[in-house]
């Protein structure tokens, strides 16, 4: 599921309690996150990795979505 269909998804659930911005603010940033251990099933990906990979998803959406 890309970026743009979670948010598509919740905008048409959550109505106008969805707010997209604060979303895309608040998805990558972890600086007062709680770490928990997970165990993943095939790769594992360290914090930081994570981060990155949703920093640019973040990135890309708004460069996609932003009038030229």
């Amino acid at each position: 599921m890309t970026l743009g269909q979670i948010i598509k998804l919740a905008k048409k659930k959550f109505k106008g309690e969805f707010v997209e911005t604060q979303f895309l603010e608040q998805l990558p940033y972890f600086a007062d996150l709680q770490k928990t251990p997970i165990e993943f099933i095939e790769e594992k990906y360290t914090d930081d990795e994570i981060k990155s990979f949703l920093e640019k998803e973040v990135e890309a959406y708004i460069k996609k979505i932003l009038p030229r």
